[in-house]
């Protein structure tokens, strides 16, 4: 029933409709509740008020208009649930294996839940059947219940352990007990480090001396999938531990503590915040995972990447220096980081490549004997370093390309040469005027016949001469 600020519950009272002293709710017996509600100060009541308790419409009993009102309820209890064993035989019962059936014959509606040992409620539906598991003094008890209106019925039965019949001898040495195995309930992971990209794998890992077990394998999975991984923890991605432990002589895991399939408090993984997941839990043997995910890899914008140092023109004959910044050029060599390096230019019809470059900035030159305007192309290569070979490593298929206009003048630049006495001889310029054009037979292209395009590669590399051509000589 739902109360407001005008109107208040004096009294309420449960009365059994057989026994009005009885205080427990007895499966399949009607139970009537009086509500006494009184108006606050400055409001009135009136029998036309609409008062429901859990859903069922109340009926009046008496009347002090306007100020109190009681009214009575008739509320059904549910149906009482039933816990049938499946495979106990008088009562004995085998840990971990044996199960019960709970059924339940009440409405649909009703809420039906179970508790094994005094564990927490859980729901269940008519036809479930749960695995009996020994507490500590080798019983089992299971609790079933039904509520409907809030009104609760349970049925309860207990079950003894089944112990192993010991197998006679041949003389009369009597057969020893066998010793209680004291509960683990808490453990505590230590030197579990947190995945690292680039790193490989640390399957190290030890406990607590008060957690009385030992770590027999740790095993990590990527994206929580697939075996064991190989290699380095690759960049920005999810890796999940698995950490095998085994309880040591006397000892046995409880568990109730360790819950398959969910999270447990009761295990603390160093440098871990997060309450680790239950893989697989026996008295013998407990398996719990953590996740980590590793730091994202700095990557590489095709806007970064640039030519740089080309004048507006240049004379024929001039020497044209420009160099070739690929992106991410400062990008350390970690795993999964990206950039870019040149790996060929084109001016022209000539083409220069790079094989295997390892280097994000190129400076080269070059010298065109014919006036014109060139285009230069320069072909980016995507790379990403791999920790595991520690090599940065090309991306198949993945380039850029970025491209610069070079405008060379009729202005024929000339360099003197030095005399015998040392002293360099004059420098002239030359103006010439071109004003035919033949085509390249060879190439296609249309550029004055007779260039000649000379590459100088700054690294200190020999001077090339791509194409030569010998000219008629001029009287």
């Amino acid at each position: 029933m739902d109360n407001d600020e005008k109107i208040t519950v004096r009294n309420i009272t449960w009365e059994n409709a057989a026994d009005s002293s009885k205080t427990e709710f007895t499966a399949g017996e009607t139970y009537k509740v009086s509500i006494i509600l009184g108006a606050r100060m400055n409001y009135w009541l009136f029998d036309t008020t609409t008062v429901t308790f859990n859903g069922l419409n109340g009926t009046i009993v008496h009347s002090q208009e306007p100020d109190i009102i009681g009214y009575e309820f008739e509320v059904a209890a549910p149906a009482t649930p039933e816990i049938t064993p499946t495979s106990v035989d008088l009562g004995k019962f085998k840990d971990g294996e044996d199960k019960v059936k709970l059924n339940y014959s009440g409405a649909d509606g009703d809420t039906t839940e179970y508790s094994i040992n005094g564990s927490s409620w859980e729901t269940y539906r008519s036809g479930d059947e749960v695995v009996l598991k020994a507490d500590e003094d080798g019983k089992c008890t299971v609790i079933a219940r039904a509520v409907k209106n809030h009104i609760t019925v349970k049925a309860s039965e207990t079950y003894t352990a089944e112990v192993p019949t010991p197998t006679p001898t041949p003389t009369d040495t009597p057969t020893p007990t066998p010793a209680v195995k004291k509960k683990i309930t808490d453990v505590k992971v230590l030197e579990l480090d947190k995945p690292s990209r680039g790193a490989k794998p640390d399957r190290k890992a030890s406990v607590s001396s008060d957690s009385h077990a030992t770590v027999e394998s740790v095993e990590w999975l990527k994206d929580n999938t697939g075996d064991d991984i190989e290699g380095v923890f690759k960049a920005g991605t999810a890796y999940y531990a698995y950490v095998h432990l085994k309880a040591k002589d006397g000892y046995e895991f409880d568990t109730s503590a360790f819950k398959q399939g969910s999270t447990t408090k009761n295990a603390k993984v160093s440098n871990y915040s997060s309450n680790p997941g239950v893989k697989s839990v026996s008295k013998s043997d407990l398996v719990i995972y953590v996740a980590w995910k590793t730091q994202a890899a700095v990557t590489a914008s095709t806007t970064q990447n640039t030519i740089t140092g080309l004048s507006a023109s240049y004379n024929k004959g001039a020497t044209v220096t420009f160099t070739m910044n690929g992106a991410g050029a400062d990008n350390p060599s970690e795993e999964g980081n990206e950039r870019y390096v040149p790996v060929k230019y084109k001016i022209g019809n000539s083409e220069f490549k790079f094989e295997d470059n390892q280097n994000p900035k190129l400076a080269k030159s070059f010298t065109i004997s014919t006036a014109g305007t060139y285009t230069l192309t320069v072909t980016f290569q995507k790379q990403v370093y791999d920790a595991g070979s520690s090599a940065w490593k090309n991306v198949d298929g993945v380039t850029d390309t970025k491209t610069a206009t070079v405008k060379i003048n009729a202005t024929t630049t000339s360099t003197g040469t030095l005399s015998k006495t040392g002293t360099a001889s004059k420098t002239t310029t030359t103006t010439t005027s071109t004003t035919s054009k033949a085509k390249n037979a060879k190439t296609g292209d249309e550029t004055p016949v007779g260039a000649v395009v000379t590459v100088f590669v700054l690294a200190g590399a020999a001077v090339v001469v791509l194409i030569a051509r010998k000219r008629k000589s001029q009287k």
